[in-house]
């Protein structure tokens, strides 16, 4: 997965990488594609 692509808009996230990235953070994916506004840490 290449995050830079990603964040410069080069190619898309798919849903198994949004889920990798939500585990390993330890935050829903709701809160990673900012579809949620608070966060508790």
């Amino acid at each position: 997965m290449t995050i830079s692509k990603i964040e410069n808009g080069k190619r898309k996230i798919y849903a198994e990488e949004i889920k990798k990235l939500s585990e390993y953070f330890n935050i829903s994916s709701d809160v990673l594609l900012d579809l949620k506004e608070d966060i508790e840490v």
